[in-house]
Protein backbone atom coordinates (compact mmCIF):
# COMPACT_ATOMS: atom_id res chain seq x y z
CA UNK A 1 0.00 0.00 0.00
CA UNK A 2 1.57 3.48 -0.82
CA UNK A 3 2.08 5.85 1.92
CA UNK A 4 1.36 9.54 1.73
CA UNK A 5 1.56 12.49 3.99
CA UNK A 6 -1.22 15.26 4.18
CA UNK A 7 0.14 18.71 3.52
CA UNK A 8 -2.45 20.54 5.03
CA UNK A 9 -4.67 19.34 7.89
CA UNK A 10 -6.51 21.34 10.69
CA UNK A 11 -6.80 18.22 13.11
CA UNK A 12 -8.80 18.87 16.39
CA UNK A 13 -7.23 17.07 19.82
CA UNK A 14 -11.04 15.92 20.75
CA UNK A 15 -10.86 13.29 18.28
CA UNK A 16 -7.28 12.59 18.13
CA UNK A 17 -7.52 8.65 19.04
CA UNK A 18 -10.07 8.13 15.80
CA UNK A 19 -7.32 10.06 13.22
CA UNK A 20 -4.49 8.45 14.31
CA UNK A 21 -6.19 5.10 13.97
CA UNK A 22 -7.97 5.95 10.47
CA UNK A 23 -4.20 6.60 9.48
CA UNK A 24 -2.41 3.39 10.35
CA UNK A 25 -5.82 2.01 8.47
CA UNK A 26 -5.21 3.69 5.16
CA UNK A 27 -1.38 3.98 5.39
CA UNK A 28 -0.66 8.03 5.97
CA UNK A 29 2.55 7.92 7.69
CA UNK A 30 2.12 11.91 8.48
CA UNK A 31 0.52 15.35 8.25
CA UNK A 32 1.29 18.97 8.50
CA UNK A 33 -1.30 20.72 11.05
CA UNK A 34 -2.22 24.04 10.16
CA UNK A 35 -3.11 26.74 12.50
CA UNK A 36 -5.06 29.71 11.31
CA UNK A 37 -4.84 32.19 14.19
CA UNK A 38 -2.91 32.69 17.39
CA UNK A 39 -5.08 30.66 19.47
CA UNK A 40 -5.49 27.82 17.30
CA UNK A 41 -1.70 27.89 16.45
CA UNK A 42 -0.35 27.55 19.66
CA UNK A 43 -2.92 24.71 20.19
CA UNK A 44 -1.60 23.03 17.41
CA UNK A 45 2.17 23.28 18.03
CA UNK A 46 0.89 20.91 21.63
CA UNK A 47 -0.80 18.73 19.65
CA UNK A 48 1.78 17.95 17.44
CA UNK A 49 4.13 17.07 20.61
CA UNK A 50 1.57 14.78 21.85
CA UNK A 51 1.24 12.90 18.66
CA UNK A 52 5.03 13.08 18.42
CA UNK A 53 4.73 11.66 21.81
CA UNK A 54 2.34 8.77 21.10
CA UNK A 55 2.97 7.37 17.56
CA UNK A 56 6.46 8.68 17.18
CA UNK A 57 6.23 6.60 13.72
CA UNK A 58 4.31 9.08 12.46
CA UNK A 59 6.11 12.40 10.21
CA UNK A 60 3.96 15.54 12.06
CA UNK A 61 5.23 19.15 12.24
CA UNK A 62 2.72 22.25 12.72
CA UNK A 63 2.31 25.71 10.64
CA UNK A 64 1.17 28.46 12.39
CA UNK A 65 -0.05 32.01 11.07
CA UNK A 66 -3.32 34.08 10.87
CA UNK A 67 -6.25 33.52 8.14
CA UNK A 68 -6.88 36.37 6.10
CA UNK A 69 -10.14 35.95 7.53
CA UNK A 70 -8.74 36.06 11.47
CA UNK A 71 -6.36 39.59 10.00
CA UNK A 72 -8.89 41.57 11.75
CA UNK A 73 -8.55 40.37 15.15
CA UNK A 74 -4.94 38.42 15.02
CA UNK A 75 -3.30 40.83 13.00
CA UNK A 76 -1.70 43.78 14.92
CA UNK A 77 1.88 44.17 15.74
CA UNK A 78 1.90 42.33 19.06
CA UNK A 79 0.05 39.57 17.96
CA UNK A 80 2.41 39.20 15.15
CA UNK A 81 5.15 39.50 17.60
CA UNK A 82 3.71 36.62 19.39
CA UNK A 83 3.24 34.51 16.68
CA UNK A 84 7.26 34.89 15.88
CA UNK A 85 8.15 34.26 19.37
CA UNK A 86 5.63 30.99 19.00
CA UNK A 87 7.76 29.74 16.02
CA UNK A 88 11.24 30.42 17.20
CA UNK A 89 10.84 28.69 21.08
CA UNK A 90 9.20 25.77 19.24
CA UNK A 91 11.33 25.65 16.10
CA UNK A 92 11.28 21.76 16.69
CA UNK A 93 7.83 21.78 15.47
CA UNK A 94 6.75 24.78 13.93
CA UNK A 95 7.92 24.33 10.02
CA UNK A 96 6.28 26.59 8.33
CA UNK A 97 4.19 30.24 8.42
CA UNK A 98 0.54 29.83 7.49
CA UNK A 99 -2.22 29.69 6.54
CA UNK A 100 -1.33 33.32 5.32
CA UNK A 101 -2.87 35.29 2.53
CA UNK A 102 -5.60 36.78 0.93
CA UNK A 103 -9.61 36.06 0.55
CA UNK A 104 -11.51 38.70 -1.23
CA UNK A 105 -15.07 36.26 -1.69
CA UNK A 106 -15.87 36.63 2.13
CA UNK A 107 -14.06 39.74 3.25
CA UNK A 108 -14.32 39.06 6.89
CA UNK A 109 -11.51 41.35 7.12
CA UNK A 110 -10.77 44.59 5.19
CA UNK A 111 -8.30 43.89 2.64
CA UNK A 112 -5.71 46.49 3.31
CA UNK A 113 -5.32 45.05 6.66
CA UNK A 114 -5.06 41.34 4.88
CA UNK A 115 -2.48 42.58 2.74
CA UNK A 116 -0.81 43.90 5.89
CA UNK A 117 -1.02 41.03 8.07
CA UNK A 118 -0.28 38.85 4.71
CA UNK A 119 3.04 40.83 3.61
CA UNK A 120 4.17 40.90 7.44
CA UNK A 121 3.81 36.89 7.41
CA UNK A 122 5.99 36.46 4.14
CA UNK A 123 8.41 39.01 5.72
CA UNK A 124 8.29 36.51 9.02
CA UNK A 125 8.73 33.27 6.89
CA UNK A 126 11.85 34.81 5.10
CA UNK A 127 13.41 35.83 8.22
CA UNK A 128 13.17 32.09 9.63
CA UNK A 129 14.01 30.49 7.06
CA UNK A 130 10.67 28.21 6.77
CA UNK A 131 8.26 27.66 4.09
CA UNK A 132 5.01 30.05 3.74
CA UNK A 133 1.62 28.18 3.06
CA UNK A 134 -0.34 30.66 1.44
CA UNK A 135 -4.38 30.88 0.96
CA UNK A 136 -5.87 32.94 -1.66
CA UNK A 137 -9.16 33.57 -2.65
CA UNK A 138 -10.49 35.51 -5.93
CA UNK A 139 -7.44 38.13 -4.80
CA UNK A 140 -4.68 36.24 -7.13
CA UNK A 141 -2.80 39.03 -8.33
CA UNK A 142 -2.70 40.83 -5.18
CA UNK A 143 -1.26 38.11 -3.43
CA UNK A 144 1.55 37.48 -6.34
CA UNK A 145 2.06 41.08 -6.18
CA UNK A 146 2.46 40.96 -2.20
CA UNK A 147 5.15 37.06 -2.84
CA UNK A 148 7.15 39.04 -5.63
CA UNK A 149 7.22 42.81 -3.40
CA UNK A 150 8.37 40.67 -0.24
CA UNK A 151 11.56 39.31 0.79
CA UNK A 152 11.41 35.51 -0.53
CA UNK A 153 10.76 32.41 1.87
CA UNK A 154 12.90 29.45 0.97
CA UNK A 155 9.45 28.00 -0.44
CA UNK A 156 6.24 28.85 -1.31
CA UNK A 157 2.96 26.62 -1.10
CA UNK A 158 0.06 27.92 -2.89
CA UNK A 159 -2.52 25.58 -0.68
CA UNK A 160 -5.58 24.03 -1.91
CA UNK A 161 -5.14 25.25 -5.62
CA UNK A 162 -8.17 26.15 -6.97
CA UNK A 163 -7.24 28.48 -9.33
CA UNK A 164 -6.62 27.52 -13.64
CA UNK A 165 -4.20 26.90 -15.67
CA UNK A 166 -2.68 30.53 -15.91
CA UNK A 167 -2.18 31.05 -12.32
CA UNK A 168 -0.53 27.28 -12.48
CA UNK A 169 1.67 29.33 -15.19
CA UNK A 170 2.65 31.95 -12.93
CA UNK A 171 3.08 30.40 -9.79
CA UNK A 172 5.54 27.20 -11.08
CA UNK A 173 7.65 30.14 -12.99
CA UNK A 174 8.51 31.54 -9.92
CA UNK A 175 9.31 27.92 -8.51
CA UNK A 176 6.17 27.78 -6.20
CA UNK A 177 4.27 24.57 -5.07
CA UNK A 178 1.30 23.82 -5.53
CA UNK A 179 -0.72 21.68 -2.97
CA UNK A 180 -4.44 19.97 -4.16
CA UNK A 181 -7.51 19.23 -2.06
CA UNK A 182 -10.52 17.55 -2.26
CA UNK A 183 -11.60 20.07 -4.53
CA UNK A 184 -9.20 19.20 -7.82
CA UNK A 185 -12.14 15.54 -7.65
CA UNK A 186 -14.86 18.05 -8.08
CA UNK A 187 -17.02 17.96 -11.40
CA UNK A 188 -16.90 21.30 -12.01
CA UNK A 189 -13.07 21.60 -11.00
CA UNK A 190 -12.01 21.09 -14.49
CA UNK A 191 -9.87 24.41 -14.45
CA UNK A 192 -7.63 22.84 -11.00
CA UNK A 193 -7.13 19.55 -13.18
CA UNK A 194 -6.22 21.66 -16.47
CA UNK A 195 -3.81 23.82 -14.22
CA UNK A 196 -2.53 20.22 -12.40
CA UNK A 197 -1.46 18.99 -16.19
CA UNK A 198 1.07 22.15 -16.25
CA UNK A 199 3.26 21.32 -12.88
CA UNK A 200 6.17 18.82 -12.61
CA UNK A 201 4.92 16.38 -10.64
CA UNK A 202 8.05 17.07 -8.06
CA UNK A 203 5.82 20.37 -7.49
CA UNK A 204 2.90 18.77 -6.23
CA UNK A 205 1.62 17.92 -2.89
CA UNK A 206 -1.49 16.60 -1.78
CA UNK A 207 -4.02 17.57 1.13
CA UNK A 208 -7.06 17.61 3.00
CA UNK A 209 -7.63 20.82 4.08
CA UNK A 210 -9.73 18.42 6.90
CA UNK A 211 -12.31 18.95 7.89
CA UNK A 212 -13.33 20.79 4.95
CA UNK A 213 -13.23 19.44 1.11
CA UNK A 214 -13.58 16.03 1.48
CA UNK A 215 -13.04 14.64 -1.93
CA UNK A 216 -15.54 12.55 -4.41
CA UNK A 217 -16.99 10.20 -3.43
CA UNK A 218 -16.96 11.53 0.18
CA UNK A 219 -18.19 15.01 -0.73
CA UNK A 220 -20.66 16.64 1.97
CA UNK A 221 -19.51 14.15 4.45
CA UNK A 222 -16.60 15.10 7.75
CA UNK A 223 -13.43 15.09 5.73
CA UNK A 224 -10.43 13.29 7.38
CA UNK A 225 -6.78 13.20 7.23
CA UNK A 226 -6.52 9.76 6.05
CA UNK A 227 -8.63 10.68 2.97
CA UNK A 228 -5.62 12.14 1.48
CA UNK A 229 -5.08 9.12 -0.22
CA UNK A 230 -8.13 9.39 -1.64
CA UNK A 231 -7.06 12.79 -2.94
CA UNK A 232 -3.57 11.47 -3.74
CA UNK A 233 -4.82 8.74 -5.83
CA UNK A 234 -6.70 10.79 -8.17
CA UNK A 235 -4.06 12.87 -8.88
CA UNK A 236 -1.93 10.61 -9.77
CA UNK A 237 -4.42 9.43 -12.12
CA UNK A 238 -4.35 12.86 -14.06
CA UNK A 239 -0.75 13.07 -14.30
CA UNK A 240 -0.39 9.83 -15.48
CA UNK A 241 1.62 8.36 -12.63
CA UNK A 242 1.20 4.54 -11.10
CA UNK A 243 -0.05 5.30 -7.25
CA UNK A 244 3.74 3.73 -5.87
CA UNK A 245 5.80 6.45 -7.62
CA UNK A 246 3.85 9.33 -7.12
CA UNK A 247 3.04 8.77 -3.35
CA UNK A 248 6.52 8.47 -2.93
CA UNK A 249 7.40 11.64 -5.36
CA UNK A 250 4.95 13.89 -3.09
CA UNK A 251 6.06 12.69 0.22
CA UNK A 252 9.19 12.94 -0.04
CA UNK A 253 8.40 16.46 -1.23
CA UNK A 254 6.58 17.04 1.74
CA UNK A 255 9.14 16.19 4.12
CA UNK A 256 11.90 18.16 2.43
CA UNK A 257 9.53 21.41 2.63
CA UNK A 258 8.32 20.82 5.96
CA UNK A 259 11.44 19.65 7.45
CA UNK A 260 9.50 16.13 8.50
CA UNK A 261 12.95 14.05 8.24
Amino acid sequence: MSAWIDAHAHPERTDLAEELARLAEANVIGFVAVGTDLASSAELVELVRSVREQAPELAVAAAIGVHPHDAAHDGNEESLARLAALARTNAAIVSAIGECGLDYHYDYSPRDVQRRVFAAQVTLAHELGLTLVVHTREAWADTVAILDDAPSPPAVIIHSFSEGPEEARQALERGWYLSFSGIITFKNAEPVRAALGLAPPERVLVETDTPFLAPVPLRGKPNHIANVAVTGRFVAAKLGLDEETFAALTTSTTRALFALD
